[in-house]
């Protein structure tokens, strides 16, 4: 089993065993668990037998590196090219290279006439990335995260291709 299918199988098992987190009228699971080198930090909404509905996905490697702005960018090129499979590609957005952090979103967002709706990568130079949906309100100028829905299958290789972005 690969990394990404490894982590799918302990999140299954964790979702069929605990009880979710309660705040108002949301429910969530909190999932934390150490793969071989990559600890990873889920928050689900709502899961199925085949998908599950996400808030946030955030991996961070074991290996501590300190990567260059240049490694940075390299990196971010190799999560546009492979990570299409979203409903959205990725370019950058910002490099900041004084706290060596880089920010990807959506390429062409889902979009009405109040709502602007798109993914955001946080590529951390220490060995971090996070990936998050937002809703941008245009009339209050606020962002709220919001769930998404991945497949079993998306989740695996969302798993393998994050985790390839954050280690040396």
């Amino acid at each position: 089993m690969n990394l990404g299918q490894t982590m799918r199988q302990q999140l299954q098992l964790f979702l069929a065993n605990e009880k979710p987190m309660v705040a108002g009228d949301q429910k969530r699971y909190v999932f934390e668990r150490q793969v071989n080198d990559v600890h990873f930090r889920i928050l689900v909404h709502d899961f199925d037998k085949f998908s599950f509905q996400i808030e946030g996905f955030e991996l961070s490697t074991l290996r501590k590196s300190n990567i260059s702005a240049g490694e940075l960018e390299k990196r971010s090129n190799w999560i546009t090219k492979k990570i299409t499979y979203l409903l959205e590609d990725f370019k950058v957005v910002e490099l900041d290279a004084n706290n060596l952090k880089l920010q990807l979103r959506s390429v062409s967002p889902e979009s009405d006439s109040v709502n602007l709706i798109y993914f955001e990568i946080l590529l951390h130079a220490a060995g971090a990335i996070l990936l998050t949906r937002y809703q941008f309100n245009k009339e209050t100028q606020t962002r709220t995260r919001i769930p998404y829905h991945v497949t079993s299958e998306v989740l695996i290789k969302l798993s393998n291709d994050l985790a390839g972005a954050i280690r040396d």
